[in-house]
């Protein structure tokens, strides 16, 4: 008799429990969240609260590209010829402008090399100077020699000369003619060599001028790469600034959603840091997606906001099609322990009503079950 007593309450138990689960999940009530057209709320009041009639709305859907806050302009500051660092001007958080000095390297050994080079163009000019005498000199015996072989030609002609004179003045204009020729071709190597020791002071002066290392741009200074006495090597970087007032959302988009997104497209952005949302331009879709996560990476914007920093984490959301669904003020949605209960109107009578929440959207809940379009609900007032 005991036995079958403990069996008769076991079952009863169940029995009690699965009809408590149903009536919660609105069972035994006339549906449950189903299709229909849009209804506003009404604005009567009952007793301690404002009757709202439960309808459908629209609400878009995002699809969140979890992604990094990165710089859009990132200098790496290298050097470009081979130095020890004799001291370095900044370090990193400091803001630099354009122009400003960040580090010297070792310019002894270009100071010398300069000083060689000067010296070679200096003797390169004062060659090309005596050269300039030579050739000015050969054209005055060229001149001499030409007057003298006409004359003496013109002297041959009346007889007034001989053969063997107008021989011997014609050999001496030859030879003055092949002497300009030659001093002609001094010049030229003279000139030759000026410039090519003029070529050489320059490029000393440049390489000189590369043992000072400036800002390329206006910034600030996010990492610092040597530190003086280090061996600076030509191409190696030595500093990384962060272009000011430039910094951009890099995130993840899988590959079924790329093609919904083109440049220039405003979309919203949450920083979760800042515990903010703003509105960013997308600026770049990479091309290359991501053959293991099938994702293309999709570079936005964001303008200037306080505290926003390099390599904060943010989402990127990108809209879908909407939905329809059911919401309700947060104010009208009450907790009884775990469980979530409205105060549904049956008839002129409020009943607590067992109902199940989504998500939040700003200050009103989506009601998932336990509800239906048409409803009539009592909110609380919020003053």
């Amino acid at each position: 008799m005991r036995a079958v007593l403990k069996r008769v309450a076991i079952i009863g138990g169940i029995v009690f429990l699965v009809l408590l689960m149903l009536y919660m999940t609105g069972v035994f009530r006339r549906g449950v969240i189903a299709p229909g057209r849009d209804v506003e709320t009404s604005g009567q009041v009952y007793s301690d609260g404002e009757i709202i009639e439960v309808g459908r709305e629209k609400i878009p859907q995002w699809y969140e590209a979890v992604g990094t806050v990165r710089p859009r302009t990132e200098a790496r500051v290298s050097a470009q010829v081979n130095g020890r660092i004799v001291d370095i001007h900044v370090q990193p958080g400091q803001r630099v402008m354009a122009g400003d000095l960040l580090l010297r390297l070792d310019n002894r050994e270009f100071q010398a090399r300069l000083e060689q080079a000067e010296q070679g163009l200096a003797v390169a000019r004062a060659r090309k100077k005596q050269a300039d005498q030579g050739l000015a000199g050969a054209k005055a015996v060229l001149a001499e020699a030409e007057a003298n072989h006409e004359r003496v030609k013109k002297y041959f002609g009346q007889q007034a000369a001989t053969q063997q004179d107008l021989e011997r003045a014609r050999a001496v204009f030859q030879q003055a003619r092949a002497g300009l020729e030659q001093a002609a071709d001094g010049i030229g190597a003279a000139n030759a060599a000026v410039e090519q020791a003029a070529q050489k002071v320059e490029e000393v002066t440049i390489a000189l001028g590369y043992t000072v290392i400036s800002a390329p741009v206006e910034g600030q200074i996010t990492s610092r790469l040597a530190d003086p006495g280090d061996m600076a090597l030509a191409g190696r970087p030595l500093l990384v600034i962060q272009a000011a007032g430039h910094l951009r959302l890099e995130a993840a988009v899988r590959e079924g959603l790329v093609n919904s997104i083109v440049v220039g497209q405003e979309l919203l952005i949450s920083i979760d840091a800042l515990h903010k949302e703003i509105t960013g331009t997308v600026e770049e879709i990479v091309p290359s997606g991501d053959p293991a996560s099938r994702t293309f990476l999709v570079k936005v914007g964001l303008p200037p906001a306080e505290g926003l920093y390099t390599g904060m984490f943010g989402r990127l959301f990108v809209p879908l099609a909407s939905r329809e669904t059911i919401l309700l003020p947060e104010s009208a949605v009450s907790n009884i322990g775990q469980l979530e209960v409205v105060r549904l109107l049956e008839g002129e009578k409020p009943v607590a009503v067992f109902v199940k929440t989504g998500q939040r959207h700003g200050d009103r809940l989506e009601i998932l079950s336990g509800l239906k379009e048409g409803d009539r609900v009592v909110a609380e007032v919020t003053r």
